[in-house]
């Protein structure tokens, strides 16, 4: 009875261990415990944590080496403290409720790892890791830590070399391919341009995509960027050292942000699309009918309605919206008279002119194409606005022997003799016909 008892005891304390057995799940691919690091060249070093420390709890992480095709990994640990414990069963498996190193051969996902034929799993109570040597079965190995929340150690320090495996035994691309970003060995045939695996671009295959980035400077190898969770007038982009989604704002073309309608401009024209008032490739002036109210913000304004006469044109006093108290107009956009095709205004009696012709319609008294002359009854009473005034009549003002006319400078009427005018026209008459006879000889 006795032996009962020590058995359904024993069966029920490894029941209540097999129960509470942590299963540890693989990190992510970016989840490594050298924060992005990856390990290549010739030969190496990872002393983790290093400087005699212990290792934190709670990790789950992961190292990688990777080195070119056609070289395998050849490790072996100068150090390896981790947490001790017994009794694992065959000695090749670590329990997830303490500590230890899996050593992946190649990069597997969560499902190749529990493949016992690519996975050794390193601790202080399975597979001894000192004094041995280990060789990877590809040129890539992955290192997976895992530490409970209790007891640490002072990890491990691995020495690593890459070890020829003699000729790649995959073809060479030809044409200068990049062979990992290469899909076939042969390019085409005319342009020269190679078949690229999806993520790479280039002629050589030797670029990564948009939303690719290079994750080895060794081997030139793309992964896929993170996924974006940006905001509405955020860019989308990756940052292409770690693969991190990067969100900025939107470029705006310089446009003026409160002139502007949208956050874009025209990818062609870089033209800024405009809210109403506002006008400019950038977005940062005044129509014609809008003023700008303030220098600081740039923000235009509708101007005061216009109620000018009909000979007028209407603007807008761009200080203010309003024009000052004038003849013109009066508590509305400034009024001016509209121009008639360079007619002097006071001597015009419309303010257009003839189509055809360009003449303009003079006033009374006034004269030329542009109305600027007086007639000649007309005398102008002031050179500063070239006003005409009829000139003073000469009735009864000259005598029988006189002829009346106007003194342009005054107005008044100027008598002037007959006989003088009668002599004078004489002497013009016979220096005419001597300059006549000179000529004919």
């Amino acid at each position: 009875m006795k032996s009962i008892v020590l058995i359904l005891s024993a069966l029920l304390t490894f029941a209540s261990w097999v129960e509470a057995k942590t299963v540890v799940t693989y990190p992510e691919e970016n989840e490594t415990c050298t924060l992005g690091k990856e390990y290549s060249g010739n030969n190496g070093t990872i002393d983790f944590p290093g400087e005699d420390k212990d290792y934190d709890p709670n990790l789950n992480c992961l190292f990688k080496i990777l080195l070119p095709k056609g070289f395998l990994v050849q490790f072996s640990f100068s150090r390896f403290g981790f947490e001790h414990y017994e009794n694992l069963g065959n000695g090749n498996e670590c329990d997830g409720n303490y500590d230890w190193l899996k050593f992946i051969n190649g990069n597997y996902s969560a499902y190749c790892v529990e493949n016992e034929n690519k996975t050794t799993a390193f601790c202080m109570g399975g597979v001894k890791a000192l004094n041995k040597e280990f060789t990877s079965e590809t040129n890539e190995i992955t290192l997976w830590m895992y530490s409970d929340d209790t007891t640490s150690g002072k990890g491990f320090k691995l020495n690593w070399t890459a070890v020829g495996v003699g000729p790649i035994t995959t073809p060479k691309p030809t044409c200068g391919c990049n062979e990992i970003g290469t899909e076939t060995t042969d390019c085409e045939k005319v342009t020269g341009k190679c078949t690229c695996n999806p993520g790479y671009d280039g002629d050589k295959c030797d670029d990564c995509t948009k939303d690719y980035w290079t994750s080895s400077a060794l081997t030139g190898e793309c992964k896929k960027c993170d996924d974006c969770d940006c905001e509405e007038n955020q860019t989308e982009s990756c940052n292409k050292s770690n693969g991190k989604c990067v969100c900025t704002p939107k470029p705006a073309c310089g446009c003026n942000e409160i002139g502007t309608e949208t956050t874009d401009c025209e990818k062609e024209t870089g033209q800024c699309t405009c809210n109403p008032g506002y006008d400019g490739d950038n977005c940062d002036d005044c129509t014609k009918d809008y003023w700008i109210s303030s220098a600081l913000t740039g923000e235009c304004k509708k101007c005061d309605d216009c109620n000018c006469e009909e000979n007028q044109t209407e603007s807008c006093n761009t200080s203010n919206g309003k024009a000052p108290v004038s003849e013109s107009c009066v508590c509305c956009s400034q009024c001016t008279p509209k121009p008639a095709c360079g007619c002097n205004e006071i001597g015009t009696e419309k303010t257009n002119c003839e189509k055809k012709t360009g003449k303009c319609t003079c006033k009374a008294g006034y004269d030329g194409p542009k109305c600027d002359g007086c007639k000649e009854d007309y005398w102008i009473s002031s050179a500063l606005i070239g006003e005409c005034k009829k000139c003073e009549t000469c009735d009864e003002k000259c005598k029988e022997n006189q002829t009346g006319s106007c003194d342009k400078s005054n107005g008044k009427c100027k008598c002037s003799s007959a006989a003088t005018f009668a002599f004078d026209k004489t002497i013009v008459l016979f220096t005419a016909l001597l300059i006549f006879l000179s000529h004919q000889n």
